[in-house]
Order: structure tokens, then sequence, then C-alpha cells
């Protein structure tokens, strides 16, 4: 199962209001737990005052609602039905609830010199009423201080956020702005030394990974530079060898002869690979210079001059070569096209080399031998990165896969007027 993955300003909003919701649910709690306390301190309070005037009259009359005895055994049989027993602490209240939602209250109020039980029978529909008048009297002091509870809290999650959010918003935008040329610009200030520690671990991180590709750049470019005239003496001191044998009459059959070959293809090999590494090292920020290019053409030309790679080996060569042209960099197309061949014929030993060109789309499959076997990093590795790299350079499809024992190159250009 995938795991969700939120940012962190949805993970701060969440982690807020889940305690705003928490503190409201508990506040709610508590006003309630509060209201149903202030209520019985009242109704005690009320009974304690009914005792008080029943005992020691002073021409007030006695509250009807509360029911006064020197006994508990003297109160009404319908509080004695509920309560059977007297509330055994003086100062407390006691209240029963009955099943059809009646409540009874009983209280032991001790006097100077005296005592006395009080009892206080409250019906369901009394209580509706008194809870009611309670609430309608509480109820726009708890809207207010609740409205503003959450406005409070809204302010302050608001301030928040955008405390928050917005340098962090900035680190983003700088971060993903950071190139060759704003490097060495010096690190903004990002409100929160976190952040600014952040933002320096990430600057120093693309400088050195920065520098580590202009020296690696620099390396290739300057070693093929450096291949390109020992490599090209070697290739055409081959040729001359070749030349002079076959002034002197010697034959193919001669010992020589595949000597000469493996020289002459490991010659061109490297001919192509520093060709392809001098072409990757060059600056394709402009544009390349564009004519009109035959497909069809230039890949019969890389095919004539890689067939020598067959030389030797029971590999037939079918193409299907459609006539189109493009415009493209002539020396970008046959470069790429060089190493799709080359490495189709270089690791074939056997079987068929299948080419093929459709409109904007080339095609080249061949079998794979027993070396090679299912894994393309032992034969064509470094063919493949770099036909990778110089299609991703170009903007062109690349596409490679291995199915049945067969491997299967697919170039796509795209369509230019």
């Amino acid at each position: 199962m995938k795991a969700i993955n939120i940012s962190l300003k949805q993970s701060i909003i969440l982690v807020l209001v889940v305690t705003f919701l928490l503190l409201i649910a508990g506040y709610s709690n508590l006003s309630a737990s509060y209201f149903i306390g202030g209520m019985d301190n009242i109704t005690m309070s009320n009974m304690a005052k009914a005792a008080h005037k029943e005992l020691y009259p002073d021409n007030a009359a006695p509250d009807p609602l509360y029911f006064v005895s020197r006994t508990w055994e003297e109160q009404p049989s319908q509080v004695r039905s509920v309560m059977p027993e007297a509330p055994p602490q003086s100062g407390k209240l006691y209240k029963v609830q009955v099943e059809n939602g009646d409540l009874v209250f009983g209280l032991h109020h001790l006097l100077p010199n005296d005592e006395a039980y009080v009892s206080f029978y409250l019906s369901q529909d009394a209580k509706s009423r008194t809870i009611r008048q309670n609430l309608e009297q509480n109820f726009e002091r708890l809207v207010i201080i609740s409205g503003v509870t959450v406005l409070m809290l809204g302010l302050l999650l608001g301030w928040l956020l955008k405390r928050i959010s917005r340098p962090i918003s900035a680190l983003g935008e700088w971060s993903r702005g950071l190139n060759e040329k704003t490097l060495k610009d010096p690190v903004p200030d990002f409100t929160y030394s976190d952040l600014n520690d952040f933002a320096v671990l990430i600057q120093e991180s693309l400088t050195s990974a920065n520098e580590s590709l202009i020296r690696e750049e620099a390396f290739l470019r300057h070693a093929s530079h450096e291949l390109r005239t020992p490599i090209s003496i070697i290739h055409n001191n081959i040729e001359l060898l070749q030349c002079l044998r076959e002034q002197q009459g010697e034959t193919e059959d001669s010992p020589e002869t595949p000597i000469l070959l493996r020289m002459q293809r490991a010659s061109a090999t490297m001919k192509s690979l520093t060709e392809t590494l001098l072409w990757l090292s060059k600056d394709l920020s402009s544009p390349l210079q564009e004519q009109e290019v035959r497909v069809d053409q230039m890949l019969e030309y890389v095919i004539s001059e890689q067939r020598y790679l067959t030389a030797g080996n029971a590999i037939n060569i079918k193409t299907s070569l459609e006539p189109w042209s493009g415009r493209f960099s002539s020396a970008a197309l046959q470069i790429v096209l060089t190493n799709i061949v080359r490495n189709a014929f270089q690791h074939s030993f056997d079987g068929e080399v299948f080419i093929s060109t459709q409109e904007n789309k080339v095609v080249v499959t061949n079998p794979l031998c027993e070396e090679t076997g299912n894994s393309p990093e032992l034969g064509f590795g470094l063919g493949i990165e770099l036909t990778k790299k110089l299609t991703e350079k170009l903007h062109w499809g690349y596409q490679y896969q291995i199915e049945s024992n067969i491997f299967r190159v697919e170039i796509m250009f795209e369509k230019k007027c």
C-alpha cells in the first residue's frame, strides 16, 4: 500500500486543528461539569436556607419546594422510597435519579444547636424548565466566550502558518532556481537558523557536485582529444599494413589476418568512443546547426562502415529502410546511429540482425550471445549509456529492451517541418 505523503504545511495545519478541537472539546466538557456543579451548589444553598427558615422562623414564608424535618423518618414516603437511608454526611448534597427521569435531593444540615434534614423532589418537567432557564441565562456568555476563543485560535493558526510557510516557500523557490551562475551568490536569510543552515548545506552540496561535474567533463574532453591522434595513427597504420600484405600477395587465410581484423575493430571502437565523448563534452545549450538529412541513406552508410565487425561471424543482416528525411545535426545523427549499429554488430556472433526505419523512428534488433546473456551491462553497458546521454541532450526518444533473448533498441525523433 502506497504511503500518503503530505506537505509540512498540511502537517502543521492538521496538528493545530486537532489540538484546537481537543481544547474546545475539553473546554466544553469542563463548562458542562461546572454548569452541573453550579446547579448543585445553588440547590444545596437553597435547601440550607429553607432549613434555617423552618427551624428559626423570621416571619418569612417557608419555601414550599423543600421539605424540612428533624429526622429522616419524617420525610415524605415519596422521598424515602427513592432514598431510604438518611444522608450520612452533613453539608453534602445527595441526589438520586428515578427511572422516569425525576430527581430526589437529600441534605443533612447542621445548625448551631440543632440539625435538620431537607429533601427536594424535582420532577422531569420542573427539571427541564430549571435547566432551560439556567441555559438561557448562561448561553449568551458561553457563545461569546466560545466565539472569542475560536477567533483567537484561528488568528493564531493563521499567523503561525504565515510565519512558518513563508520562509519555507522562499527556501524552495531559491533552491529550485540554483544553477551554475547563481551557486556563488550569497545565501539569503530565511528567518530561522535551521533553514539557513539547510540552505548553506544545499549550496555546498550543489557546488561540490558542480565542481566534480566540471572536472569530469574537462577530463573526458581532454582525454578524448588527446586520444584521437594515437588512435588515428593506429587505425591508419593497420590499413597501411593490410595494403602492404596485399602487395606482397599474402592471402586472407594467413595467421596474421584474424589479428589484424581484431586490431581494426578495436581501433574503430576506440575512435567511435572518443568522438562520442568529445561530442558529449560540448556545450549544447545553443541550437545545433541542422540540415536536411536522408536518414535511410545515412543508415546504409553506417551499416556499410560497420559491416567489417561481422567478419568471421555467422550473422545475417536484414534491413527494411523506408526512405524518409528530416532536419538534424548530421554529426549527431551519425554518432547515434553508429553507436547502436556498432553495438549490434560487435556483440552478435550468429543469428539475424534486423535494422529498420519508419517515419521518425529507427529500430535495431540483434540476438544476445551466450556471454552477454540477459544482462546488457556485460556487453552493451558503455554503448547504451553513451547513446542514452546523446539522445537526452538532443531530446530524442530512446528505449531498449530484452525479450526472448533478443536485444531491441528504438530511437524516436521529433517531427520537424
